[in-house]
């Protein structure tokens, strides 16, 4: 078993084991690090414990945490997501420290809450400056 560490400019690297020989990387993708972030939000949303912002901030910049706060708040009205301050009661959006999805509305709508969330984020422009990249 070998193990290889890479390094991509602007993506997160892991080690990861292979059999055989240590080989060429490149064609190894890693995930981003907004890949990352969104996969931490979406899987985080859909627990009843819901996303920590001081978490986020912490793996992910104020910046990242932000824009998650943003484009949750506009489903806090609809009923779709709840603010929770540092002692798990329920807040406005804007001042929580976790915010999860309502139960059973939130929870049954997290496709389009967590959609929002994907679309704060433009991926499809780093996409294509991956794509143009490879070119």
């Amino acid at each position: 078993m070998c193990w290889t560490i890479c390094y991509q400019p602007g993506r997160l690297c892991f080690p990861f084991a292979h059999a055989g020989t240590p080989h060429n990387t490149s064609e190894r993708i890693f995930p981003l690090q907004e890949e990352l972030l969104l996969d931490t939000v979406m899987l985080r949303l859909r627990t009843a414990a819901g996303v920590d912002l001081a978490e986020l901030r912490r793996r992910f910049g104020p910046e990242a945490a932000a824009a998650v706060a943003g484009a949750l708040a506009p489903h806090e009205p609809l009923g779709h997501v709840w603010g929770l301050d540092g002692q798990g009661s329920r807040c406005a959006v804007a001042a929580a420290q976790r915010i999860r999805l309502s139960d059973p509305r939130g929870f049954l709508m997290s496709n389009d809450v967590i959609s929002d969330v994907f679309a704060a984020f433009d991926l499809e422009s780093l996409a294509g400056e991956e794509a143009a990249g490879a070119e």
